[in-house]
């Protein structure tokens, strides 16, 4: 047993902020995957999604942190590309639009916590 605080759902904010985490990412991943299936993609999809996972670690993390916190700009144009060709292939995202949200907020000057925002 670990004490995370002294405040009744503290243990609790701590689990469903680590599933927003989690299942975002999952259903990152079926999305990315079910877009791929559209455009008859789907194996190499599923084999970059692991190789990326294989080689993660860390510093991963902090470089995209650092990279969108950086580029935000350069990311929300990705995002309407994306948002763009998933059409034409007649596939509907789930998370394209909710993305670019994120995005431009950050582009908008909310900051990620932790980015490294030195040498922009």
């Amino acid at each position: 047993i670990q004490v995370v605080g002294d405040s009744a759902g503290d243990a609790a904010a701590r689990r469903l902020l680590f599933s927003l985490f989690t299942e975002g990412l999952t259903a990152t991943i079926a999305d990315t995957l079910w877009a791929a299936k559209s455009m008859g993609l789907e194996n190499w999809a599923f084999d970059a999604i692991r190789n990326e996972f294989e080689s993660a670690n860390a510093s991963t993390v902090q470089s995209h942190i650092d990279e969108t916190g950086k580029f935000p700009k350069r990311h929300s144009v990705a995002m309407t590309d994306i948002a763009e060709m998933l059409a034409e292939s007649g596939y509907e995202s789930t998370l394209v639009n909710g993305i670019g949200l994120t995005f431009s907020h950050i582009m908008h000057g909310r900051k990620i916590p932790f980015a490294d925002l030195t040498n922009e």
